[in-house]
């Protein structure tokens, strides 16, 4: 399996004096058809989330409010910008962390849930 690293998106964003439109239109944003969404909310302090990997599975993640420390293989990322999203490839594992207060991360997703798709007991 070829593991690539991860990369970030930088989605178009108008703003003015009504504040900020950040907008995802399919192909032309994320390199992969989303097959599913989810988010994440209401973390605890302290909490971590992730600790797996995926085989086919590739996800981007954006922090749509507040900001979470994304771990790689020992390098830290930290989502914190709705206009940016971290797209993760099939093969890395991952850890989510120092999730502030309010954070909403969702997740886009290149497969359906799968749990045979999961590569587990890994470190990030």
């Amino acid at each position: 399996m070829i593991v690539s690293l991860p990369f970030s998106l930088k989605f178009p964003t108008n703003v003015d004096e009504r504040g900020a439109l950040t907008v995802i239109d399919g192909w032309k944003n994320i390199p992969f058809a989303v097959k599913r969404i989810f988010w994440i909310y209401g973390v605890p302090e302290g909490a971590r989330r992730g600790g797996h990997a995926h085989k086919l599975c590739q996800q981007v993640i954006i922090a749509v409010a507040g900001s979470a420390r994304v771990t790689i293989r020992g390098q830290e990322y930290m989502v914190d910008d709705p206009a940016k999203g971290l797209h993760i490839g099939p093969g890395i594992s991952i850890a989510l962390d120092r999730f502030a207060p309010g954070t909403v991360l969702v997740v886009l997703c290149s497969h359906l849930f799968a749990e045979e798709d999961y590569i587990k007991d890994v470190t990030a």
